[in-house]
């Protein structure tokens, strides 16, 4: 009979990579050992034992190495010791785990280990929990911790599996004690040295309520779906509008969305650091702002949020999708989609019909005409001061007044595409207006 903790789809998991368990030699990783023993007889399921020294206890922590040592070497389970010497006095719990990452990462690049196991439990959800809320945590930071999580770095990816995250202390103290199970105890759990020691101590330790406890844990799950939903929005939102976004669709979102969308634009754009909500604050709390976070700028206005990097300011001229006369074409950094088809031929040009649709916004269709001069055209974006001569009007103007006239938001003008031909002639505003020299008229 398979551990009662396991599913089909954790059964899938370890069958396809012999998976690694991360042993302490403390009572939850060991109860973990013993589960996977009962895999390895009843369904033939390999695994090896992974431990870290962190020498924080000097001749405890070599007593507990030489424990796990000898719990492996019972039954014949491989084993990998490594040391992690060294450590800061200070944010000692959080440099730890980094540099633990760092050799899961390493043994997956060299021994292709795929498959970590932890021994989380129900009451690290609930430790966690409470340290994420004093810590003022969003939806994300209050799901807890996942079953499986694919952590990626570069191009390689490991997956870390936790599969007691259902179970709790009490449970797995009952069996161990149950099968008389030796197990090590670390002596810096019982005093309050770090946040977690000190919610574990004076929180947890005094919640006896069982029914409370239960729906706390009921409700986690519930953020994770409320979590798990925001995460697929914001991949496909991502896709739909990947520099900008008008403001109508902005308004609709909920602000967990806007947050997420936001922060992955500004990351995007080379910000390197965290996004943190007070710079979210900044940009729902004003109507027009530029916010600029390390090479990442945001630009509202009364038509949408543009996002871009400050490279890119200096290189607006190479940035264009070059055209033919006919056929469909997709500008996927400005998510435009634009679609020529001729309509008639004359012997001072063929006359097309252009329809385009920019960052979700549909455009009015134009008809101009096309000269063999004219080809290749070109699609970019306006710059203010360009000179453009409407149709019917016989003498140009600079471009930035012509979208003023029109009610082009200020920030809208500097990402509104237009046309040019072979000479960097503006043949037409897309979406507004075509130029007088190329006997356009609107449909």
């Amino acid at each position: 009979m398979f551990p009662p903790f396991l599913n089909s789809s954790d059964l899938d998991l370890i069958k396809r990579a012999p998976p690694v368990l991360l042993v302490s030699g403390g009572a939850d990783s060991v109860f973990l050992f013993h589960q996977f023993l009962t895999l390895k007889i009843q369904a033939g399921i390999k695994f090896r034992v992974l431990h870290f020294n962190h020498h924080l206890r000097a001749a405890e922590s070599d007593g507990d190495q030489q424990f796990v040592r000898q719990l492996c070497a019972r039954h014949r389970i491989p084993l990998t010791v490594i040391h992690l010497r060294n450590l800061p006095s200070s944010h000692v719990q959080e440099t730890a785990r980094h540099r633990r990452q760092y050799h899961l990462f390493r043994l997956h690049q060299q021994r292709g280990w795929n498959v970590f196991v932890t021994a989380h439990h129900q009451d690290d959800v609930l430790e966690t929990l409470f340290m994420k809320i004093g810590r003022g945590a969003g939806i994300k930071g209050l799901r807890g911790i996942p079953r499986q999580q694919i952590i990626k770095k570069g191009r390689d990816e490991i997956c870390l599996y936790r599969p007691l995250i259902d179970m709790s202390k009490k449970e797995i103290l009952s069996w161990l004690k149950g099968q008389r199970a030796p197990f090590c105890t670390d002596s810096s759990n019982l005093k309050p040295v770090y946040l977690r020691n000190a919610v574990r101590l004076g929180v947890l330790a005094q919640w006896h309520d069982e029914t409370a406890r239960n729906r706390v844990l009921a409700s986690v799950k519930l953020i994770q779906v409320i979590d798990d939903y925001f995460h697929k929005r914001r991949l496909f939102l991502n896709k739909r509008y990947p520099s900008s976004v008008p403001l109508a669709v902005w308004e609709t979102w909920p602000q967990e969305l806007q947050f997420r969308f936001f922060r992955d634009k500004m990351a995007k754009n080379g910000f390197t650091q965290q996004v943190e909500y007070r710079h979210y604050l900044k940009i729902v709390t004003q109507d027009t702002i530029k916010l600029t976070l390390g090479e990442a700028v945001l630009l509202k206005d009364a038509s949408g949020c543009y996002f871009f990097n400050r490279s890119q300011q200096g290189s607006r001229s190479m940035d264009s999708l070059e055209v033919q006369t006919k056929g469909a074409y997709f500008w996927g950094r400005h998510a435009l989609c634009l679609a020529i088809s001729l309509l008639c031929s004359s012997p001072s040009g063929d006359e097309y019909r252009m329809t385009c649709r920019c960052s979700g916004k549909p455009q009015s269709p134009l008809r101009l005409i096309i000269n063999a001069d004219d080809v290749p055209l070109r699609v970019s974006l306006a710059s203010p001061s360009d000179l453009f001569k409407p149709f019917g009007h016989k003498t140009a103007k600079p471009l930035k007044k012509f979208l003023v006239s029109r009610h082009i938001h200020r920030f809208e003008r500097l990402f509104w595409p237009v046309l040019r031909n072979k000479q960097n002639q503006i043949m037409a505003v897309l979406g507004l207006e075509v130029g007088e020299d190329f006997r356009a008229s609107t449909v």
